[in-house]
């Protein structure tokens, strides 16, 4: 009786919530204000940049989250709500968090696994999204990938899921199929816009408004650190999951170059705090990011925006659109030993792809570049204004697909200009008894 009692106490402060928080929307639209901006309530590192970047936009952005304990990328500080240091009872978060957003937001951007009930509750979650969607406040949808995929039967080149599998032996993907493919669609049915995010999330998604890598990199505090002094070149991995990642054909490639006896020292970076991390990243000649996914991540960001040369599997997809060009190396199982021996063995071209990076993602990827399309975005959403995304950095037409080639013995497979470069990479290959170049067909 209790607990019946809690519950209709909260479902009438929710209500009250709701009507209060129409009428303060209903004034702020007949007074033309700005759309106020709440994530939450999954507490996500990555929520924090975009935050920063829609305040640098004019926006007011909200965090809210339940709690940072589980990881360590992240502190209190960086969030503007976080219920567990609020003294709250846990059972009552969702509660809380739901009136702070009725009260306090105008668009939602949510992440999928970001219900306020718990996953299999499904009427409280409709019934809530329905509310949410009848007070005027609209939703975005962007995934951080791990909120909706699952294991079905269908394996990709690499089969990432599979590996993630191994990653997490105690969670079954397979089970999980059904509660992730009702929960994606009940988000997509009731979301003004629906952002796909990456080629891995694709085929989760039913539906697809807008594919860009939404998350920012805070330039001003990852300085390019280009050049380094290390007798033999540095390559740092960060594999917190080591099977999705690829680790293991990176530590093959690597004793490889030993053998070879090409200079290379491999480090990994596991159970660090992030200042920590940052700063040992900004003492590698090369960072390599992951080898079996097909699209890149934060931390690839990161390395381009230091000055790294940054190795990353990319697919077809990834290649094809514009909006992900940066210059990115495509090294994948198949192709790792020899981009890992080209790139130890020439620093001229390390240099020109850590400048390269580091000016790309200055223009794509930071703070203003992402500012822009989120004006757009949140325009378009609260006043139904035309997306001219074209006219943002990120979606200028400027940006060219590249090239499908995997053969760093062809021109056409670096991210920069290499053709001065390439007797010596073919030498390079060559010695490596890796891949016999002739006449290479360098197919595009």
């Amino acid at each position: 009786m209790r607990r019946i009692t809690r519950r209709i106490i909260w479902v009438a402060l929710v209500l009250m919530a709701a009507i209060v928080g129409w009428m303060s929307r209903w004034m702020r639209r007949v007074r033309g204000q700005s759309p106020r901006i709440w994530r939450g309530m999954n507490g996500l590192h990555l929520i924090k940049w975009p935050v920063h970047v829609d305040r640098y936009a004019g926006f007011s952005s909200r965090s809210f989250i339940a709690t940072t304990k589980p990881g360590a990328l992240f502190e209190d500080e960086d969030f503007d709500v976080v219920c567990d240091r609020k003294g709250w009872k846990k059972e009552d978060w969702h509660w809380h968090g739901l009136i702070d957003l009725l009260l306090k937001g105008d668009i939602r951007v949510a992440f999928f696994d970001s219900l306020f009930f718990s996953l299999g509750a499904w009427v409280p979650n409709e019934l809530t999204l329905s509310l949410i969607r009848f007070v005027g406040i609209r939703t975005i949808m962007v995934p951080h990938g791990m909120d909706v995929f699952f294991r079905d039967r269908r394996v990709t080149r690499y089969d990432w899921v599979g590996r993630a599998q191994v990653d997490y032996p105690d969670w079954d993907l397979q089970g999980h199929q059904r509660l992730a493919e009702r929960r994606t669609r009940l988000w997509c049915a009731t979301a003004t816009v629906v952002i796909g995010f990456n080629s891995p999330c694709f085929r989760f998604l039913p539906r697809r408004d807008l594919n860009f890598t939404w998350f920012p990199v805070d330039c001003d505090v990852l300085p390019a650190t280009m050049t380094t002094c290390n007798a033999s070149p540095v390559v740092i991995h960060a594999p917190q999951h080591r099977a999705i990642k690829g680790t293991d054909y990176l530590l093959s490639a690597a004793l490889h170059m030993e053998s070879y006896g090409i200079p290379m020292e491999l480090r990994l970076i596991e159970g660090v705090p992030r200042e920590e991390a940052l700063k040992l990243y900004a003492e590698a000649d090369i960072i390599a990011d992951q080898f079996c996914m097909g699209a890149y991540g934060m931390f690839a960001l990161e390395g381009l925006a230091l000055g790294k040369p940054v190795l990353t599997y990319l697919d077809q997809e990834s290649l094809s659109d514009p909006a992900f060009n940066l210059p990115i190396v495509n090294a994948n199982p198949e192709n790792l030993e020899r981009v890992l021996a080209v790139l130890l063995q020439l620093p001229e071209l390390r240099f020109r792809l850590g400048q390269a990076g580091r000016e790309a993602v200055e223009r794509y990827q930071s703070f203003d570049a992402l500012a822009e399309v989120w004006t757009q975005l949140y325009r378009h959403v609260w006043w139904g204004e035309p997306l001219q995304l074209e006219k943002t950095r990120h979606f200028s037409p400027e940006r060219k697909a590249r090239s499908f080639t995997e053969d760093p013995g062809c021109s056409d497979f670096w991210p920069v200009p290499v053709d001065d470069l390439i007797p010596q990479i073919r030498s390079v290959i060559k010695k490596l008894d890796v891949v016999a170049l002739t006449e290479p067909a360098c197919a595009v």
